[in-house]
């Protein structure tokens, strides 16, 4: 027998490249993961799970406009958009627990076919933007030492979010 539940797993992942959607398609992979551990671990038949419900503020699987809660009263919010809110809280803080615990999962997930990686690292984002950022940043290294700015062994340490 099923009853209608909710529950919530968190888990961070610490990339150079990554942007909002990446944290979406972690959370799809999650979901997923969970999902074949039960059906793999119980005799239950697939046809007698019910459907799975996903929303999302910037994919499409039952979109949901994110941080609407910055805009309309909680009470004018619905079901959805104010669980929508409380994940996006909740990803939130657990991030930030990650952080500062310095505790990540490995990026590495089970039946990757391709895996993109530049100067070594894995893109967890845009390849193009990660092509951008590796060649900007070699070509950046090497003016400024050349032109006697900084030296380019330490290029590293100059934070660019402040410059």
């Amino acid at each position: 027998m099923y009853s209608s539940s909710t529950y919530t797993i968190a888990f961070a992942e610490e990339s150079d490249n990554a942007d909002n959607y990446r944290g979406e398609w972690l959370g799809s992979i999650g979901a997923l993961q969970v999902l074949l551990a039960v059906i793999s671990t119980t005799s239950v038949s697939l046809d007698a799970i019910p459907p799975v419900h996903a929303h999302c503020d910037n994919m499409e699987y039952h979109h949901v406009k994110g941080h609407l809660d910055k805009v309309l009263r909680w009470d004018k919010l619905t079901r959805v958009q104010r669980e929508n809110c409380i994940v996006v809280s909740f990803a939130r803080s657990s991030l930030l627990d990650a952080f500062l615990d310095d505790t990540y999962i490995s990026s590495i997930f089970p039946h990757e076919q391709v895996v993109v990686k530049v100067d070594g690292k894995r893109v967890t984002g845009s390849p193009s933007t990660a092509i951008g950022r590796a060649w900007g940043y070699k070509v950046a290294r090497e003016l400024f030492h050349s032109r006697k700015i900084v030296d380019r062994k330490h290029f590293r340490l100059i934070y660019f979010g402040m410059v």
